[in-house]
């Protein structure tokens, strides 16, 4: 079963998800993107977890960003594998750049009040006019 829920995900992939992070926030939309980006690092770690855990994950001027450790060392001894890694999230980033952040249909950078949003044009419409739009993921899509 794929994972749908930032839960499904935790209790997929534990080790990606530490105490030590500084929070995971993955917006509705862009859940799908994070799903594929955890099996991928899976994937790329292969049986050498290597200490890995997202530190933080986070919307940021309308795109999905996250950033990750690594136990010590790692970083200085196994540069080329360490640069796939940040390949592999930057590419998930780009992604979520073209991604509605509340429904994953296709959208584009908004600018709404000064505030930048990836959104469709159906939740565009919705926000020039004045209807909230959720992007945050609520208990009930947990539940899904």
């Amino acid at each position: 079963m794929t994972p749908t829920s930032l839960r499904d995900l935790q209790a997929r992939f534990p080790y990606q998800f530490s105490e030590q992070s500084m929070g995971v926030e993955v917006t509705r939309g862009w859940m799908p993107i994070f799903v594929q980006l955890c099996f991928d690092i899976d994937v790329a770690l292969a049986s050498n977890k290597r200490g890995f855990y997202w530190r933080r994950v986070k919307e940021k001027f309308g795109s999905l960003r996250a950033s990750f450790r690594l136990a010590d060392g790692v970083y200085e001894q196994e540069e080329a594998f360490v640069r796939s890694l940040f390949d592999l999230v930057a590419t998930a980033a780009k992604s979520s750049q073209a991604i509605c952040a509340s429904c994953g249909e296709p959208g584009r950078l908004d600018t709404n009040d000064g505030y930048l949003i990836t959104l469709c044009e159906t939740h565009r419409d919705r926000l020039l006019v004045g209807i909230a739009v959720q992007i945050w993921p609520t208990d009930e899509d947990d539940k899904r």
